[in-house]
């Protein structure tokens, strides 16, 4: 971190904007704050995403866009800040083993071992994983999220629907499919979940996100 923040100063750049993965689940944002107090002759603006995957590459995008047009460097700040604010995320996994040998996943001990065939869904609180509900099936479980975030986007001005997929890329590729042919109005993209994420959440994993926020990105390839 260190070296890429001197190389930014020695280019010339006043100010780098880094987006974290949350600090709930992750080091990283400290080792970030660390690195920028190291570093003199550029502002480094750590930020906390509190949340992880596209959710969290959202931000990105967004300062993007914001830089493109010229904002202040404190006005993309605040709009990141409120973007924050304004974001959720659900999970579906098989079981709870590997969040739960990993350590990230919260308040969940009464789940571990007793789910039987039951579904657990989680949610990002405060940049945690924590439980959410449990469910009798997968279907029910994806449908269970999807409720949940078109609830939320009700509520937003320019919602922005994140569709996370996971090792099941045919499960995830029709829940895409059909969400954008019954929700035209809504902006949805697709991605899928990193090696290090699945890793932490296992086979099976599924998640679906939104921010309050237009989010362009490259459509991905039929």
């Amino acid at each position: 971190m260190i070296r890429a923040y001197e190389a930014y100063r020695d280019e010339g750049y006043t100010d780098v904007i880094v987006v974290h993965l949350s600090a709930g689940i992750s080091g990283t944002y400290q080792t970030a704050l660390q690195a920028a107090q190291m570093v003199e002759g550029i502002n480094i603006h750590p930020i906390d995403s509190k949340i992880a995957c596209l959710v969290e590459g959202a931000f990105v995008f967004r300062a993007l866009d914001m830089i493109e047009e010229g904002k202040h460097i404190d006005e993309i700040l605040s709009d990141l800040e409120d973007m924050r604010q304004n974001n959720s995320a659900y999970l579906v996994v098989d079981d709870l083993k590997n969040l739960h040998k990993s350590g990230r996943i919260t308040g969940a001990q009464a789940w571990v071992g007793n789910l039987l065939r039951m579904k657990p869904v989680l949610t990002f609180e405060e940049g945690l994983i924590v439980p959410y509900e449990k469910v009798r099936t997968k279907k029910r479980a994806l449908k269970l999220i999807e409720d949940k975030i078109l609830e939320v986007a009700e509520q937003y001005t320019t919602p922005t629907i994140i569709i996370i997929g996971g090792d099941n890329k045919e499960e995830s590729r029709n829940v895409y499919k059909e969400m954008i042919e019954q929700y035209p109005d809504y902006n949805i993209l697709f991605s899928e979940f990193g090696p290090v994420i699945s890793s932490h959440l296992g086979l099976g994993g599924f998640g679906i996100g939104i921010v309050n926020r237009h989010i362009e990105m490259p459509k991905v390839d039929e």
